[in-house]
C-alpha cells in the first residue's frame, strides 16, 4: 500500500493518514508471508527426498526378491530403479513448476534422452543381478540437490564465492579428495630394526617383515599381564567426537622409530637388571637411560619428548605379559597338568599345585618329600626353556642384541622368570585351568621373595657368590647357543708379553727385507 494512502471516514470528519505502526505491521505480515512460502519450498524439497528414498528402497527390495525368480523376471527387477527415477523426476518437475509460477520467474528444464543414464545402468552379472545396488544409483540428499540444479539451471551456493577459492573448495569434493599420507607410508627400516611380526604390532608400527625373530616380545599387554584386545583408536566423548588417542611409533619418522624400538629393548634390559615392577620414578629414570643408549647406538641426537617417553614406559607390563603367556604351555607339559572335567584329575591338579608351591619346589630339578631331599635348586629345565623363548628367541632378541646387559644373566630377570612360572601354576589351583592376572598387586611380593632367595643363596659364603655368577653366565651361554650365535668376548685380550713383541718385530724386518 503506498505511503500516502488515506482512508475516508464516515460523516464530515476529514480523512487521516496511516500511522507508522500500521506500516510496520503490514511489512511484518509481508515478511511472515515470504517466510511461509520459503518454508513451503523447503518442506516440498524434503518431501521429494523422502519419496525418492522410499522409491529407492522399494526398488532395492524388488531387486532382491528377483534372485529367486527366472532370468527374465530378475532382469525386470533390475529395471525397477528406473521407474523410481521417473517418479522422482516427475515429482521434482511438478514441484519446481508450481514454485516458479508462484514466484513469477520462468522455469527452464533440460530434457534428458533416457530415463536412466548409461553410466548408471545396473551391471549384468553371469549369475543374475547383484543384490547390492551400485553406489551411483543411490539417491542421497546431496544427489537430489545436484539433480535439481542440473535440470533447472540453478547455480549452487558454492558459485557465489570468489573464483579464487575454487581450488581450495575442490578438496571437499569427491573428485578432489585424496588420502592423507601417514608418516610411515614410505618408511623402510633396516634389518636390525624389523623385529616385529605380530599382527597387531604390524598394524601399530606399519612394519611388515615375516622374517623377524622378536614376534611376541612387544605385544600389547594390560597391566595384569593379559593380551590387550581393545581398540585404541580413541574414546568417543558424549558429543560423539573422538578424543585424542595415545601416541604410536608409526606417528614418527623412520629415524625416530629406530630409536623407539631400540629404547624399548634397552628399557626391558634395565627392568631385568633392576626391578620387574618399577616405580614411576624408576620408569622415568630408565626411559632417560634407554633413550640415551639408543641415541648413542645410532649416533642421533634427538630430544626425548613426553610422547616418546610414554611410548617407552607403556611397555612396562609387556615383558611380564609375554613371560606369563609363554609359561602357560610349558607349565602344563612340564608338570603334567590335565584340563578335564574328571573330578579325580582335578583333585590331582590341586594336589600338584600344592606340592609345587610348597617351599618353591618347582625351581628344583628333582623334587623330594622334604626341602632337604630336593636336588638342583634353580636347575629345573622349564626355567632355561622359558628364558630361551623370551630373551634368546633369535639373533635380534633383547639379550642377544643388547648382550652387554646379559653376559651374566641378571638376578631380577631370573626372579621374574620364576614369578611367571608360579603365576602359570596358580592358574591350575582350582583343579582346572582359570586365568590369573599377573598383576603387581598380586605378584610383586612373589617376585621379591624369589629375588631374596637368590640373594640369600649368594650370601651363604664359601664362594657361593662366584658359583651363582658362573651359573648365570652359563644361562647366557645356553641362551646364546639357542639363538644360534656363539658366545664371544666383548673385547680382545691384551698381549702384554715383550717376547712376543720382539719376535713380531724380527719377523716384520725379515718381511720388509725380502720385499
Amino acid at each position: 500500500m503506498p505511503s500516502d494512502t488515506v482512508l475516508p471516514r464516515s460523516g464530515n470528519k476529514r480523512p487521516v493518514r496511516l500511522s507508522d505502526k500500521v506500516k510496520q505491521n503490514a511489512a511484518h505480515a509481508a515478511e511472515k508471508d515470504a517466510q511461509r512460502r520459503q518454508q513451503d519450498i523447503i518442506r516440498n524439497q524434503t518431501r521429494m527426498v523422502r519419496d525418492a528414498k522410499k522409491a529407492q528402497k522399494s526398488g532395492a527390495s524388488t531387486q532382491a526378491s528377483g534372485t529367486t525368480k527366472t532370468k527374465h523376471a530378475a532382469t525386470r527387477s533390475v529395471q525397477s530403479p528406473a521407474r523410481a527415477d521417473d517418479l522422482f523426476n516427475a515429482t521434482v518437475v511438478e514441484t519446481l513448476r508450481s514454485n516458479a509460477q508462484e514466484r513469477g520467474y520462468p522455469l527452464q528444464l533440460i530434457p534428458r534422452a533416457t530415463a536412466v543414464p548409461p553410466s548408471t545402468q545396473a551391471p549384468r552379472h553371469r549369475h543374475g543381478p547383484s543384490l547390492r545396488q551400485s553406489p551411483s544409483r543411490r539417491l542421497t540428499p546431496d544427489k537430489v540437490q545436484q539433480l535439481i540444479r542440473e535440470r533447472t539451471n540453478t547455480p549452487s551456493s558454492n558459485e557465489h564465492f570468489d573464483q579464487g577459492d575454487e581450488d581450495d573448495n575442490n578438496v571437499f569434493t569427491h573428485a578432489g579428495a585424496k588420502r592423507s599420507a601417514r608418516p610411515s607410508d614410505d618408511i623402510e627400516l633396516d634389518d636390525d630394526d624389523n623385529f616385529f611380526t605380530n599382527k597387531r604390532l604390524r598394524h601399530d608400527l606399519e612394519v611388515d617383515d615375516p622374517t623377524n625373530d622378536d614376534d611376541d616380545l612387544l605385544m600389547e599387554y594390560t597391566s595384569d599381564g593379559e593380551i590387550n584386545t581393545t581398540d585404541d583408536a580413541g574414546d568417543i566423548s558424549s558429543s560423539g567426537d573422538h578424543t585424542r588417542r595415545r601416541p604410536k611409533a608409526r606417528d614418527f619418522p623412520s629415524d625416530v622409530q629406530q630409536l623407539i624400538f631400540a629404547a624399548i629393548h634397552v628399557f626391558y634390559a634395565l627392568m631385568c637388571n633392576g626391578h620387574a615392577f618399577p616405580t614411576s620414578f624408576q620408569e622415568y629414570s630408565w626411559s632417560d637411560k634407554a633413550w640415551k643408549k639408543a641415541c648413542d647406538h645410532y649416533e642421533h641426537d634427538i630430544r626425548l619428548t613426553a610422547e616418546l617417553r610414554k611410548l617407552i614406559t607403556d611397555r612396562t607390563s609387556h615383558l611380564r605379559g609375554e613371560l606369563k603367556t609363554k609359561a602357560r604351555p610349558l607349565v602344563a607339559s612340564a608338570f603334567g597338568f590335565e584340563d578335564t572335567v574328571d573330578e579325580d584329575a582335578q583333585a590331582a591338579n590341586r594336589k600338584l599345585v600344592e606340592d609345587l608351591k610348597k617351599d618353591s619346589s618347582f625351581v628344583y630339578r628333582v623334587r623330594g618329600n622334604t626341602p632337604e631331599e630336593h636336588r638342583g635348586m634353580f636347575l629345573a629345565k622349564i626355567i632355561q626353556q622359558l628364558i630361551n623363548d623370551i630373551f634368546y628367541k633369535g639373533k635380534k632378541a633383547t639379550a642377544v642384541k643388547w648382550e652387554e646387559f646379559f653376559t651374566t644373566f641378571p638376578k631380577p630377570g631370573f626372579a621374574l622368570v620364576l614369578s611367571a612360572i608360579e603365576c602359570a601354576i596358580d592358574e591350575w589351583q582350582s583343579g582346572s585351568f582359570h586365568r590369573v592376572s599377573f598383576s603387581e598387586m598380586d605378584y610383586r611380593a612373589v617376585f621379591e621373595t624369589h629375588l631374596k632367595n637368590l640373594d640369600d643363596f649368594e650370601g651363604q659364603g664359601d664362594n657361593a657368590d662366584q658359583v651363582l655368577t658362573k651359573f648365570m653366565q652359563r644361562v647366557h651361554q645356553i641362551g646364546s647357543s639357542h639363538a644360534g650365535i656363539a658366545t664371544r668376548s666383548r673385547a680382545p685380550q691384551p698381549i702384554n708379553n715383550p717376547a712376543v713383541f720382539a719376535t713380531a718385530k724380527a719377523d716384520m724386518l725379515l718381511d720388509l727385507e725380502s720385499n
